[in-house]
């Protein structure tokens, strides 16, 4: 996988993640894959869904009632261009739905299927949002 690609990779994790911090679901669901996989092991045991329509609902529920808005700040990219995969890691800025300010640090794994995510790892720290 040459450079451009994998920039453009970088580039659609950070559009996603802009778009669902802020609040703009429908611009997040242009980059999902049809079947896509929502994976965040550290959400209560463990959550997993499957599809776009499915984790859209999700994200749409969970962040309205959560959070204000959140931005994120790539750190650093670690790309995998045999698995089509980069790994990201990101800092936050936010504020939760009662209007407390709160920072948090995540590590994000994308996989991608002809230009768009068809997996989403993250592994975040969600008490830090209420």
């Amino acid at each position: 996988m040459d450079m451009p690609t994998q920039v453009s990779e970088v580039a659609i994790a950070m559009n996603f993640l802009g778009a669902l911090g802020g609040l703009d679901f429908d611009a997040a669901a242009s980059l999902l894959d049809e079947d896509a996989v929502l994976d965040l092991p550290y959400v209560n045991d463990g959550l997993i869904l499957r599809g776009r329509a499915d984790v859209l609902q999700f994200f749409r529920r969970s962040m309205s009632q959560s959070v204000a808005g959140i931005e994120y700040k790539l750190e650093q990219a670690y790309p995998s261009p045999e698995a089509g995969a980069i790994v990201l890691e990101i800092s936050t800025q936010g504020r939760a739905a009662t209007g407390r300010a709160y920072t948090n640090r995540l590590v994000g794994i994308f996989v991608f299927r002809d230009g768009k995510i068809a997996l989403f790892r993250e592994y975040f720290n969600s008490a830090k949002i209420v």
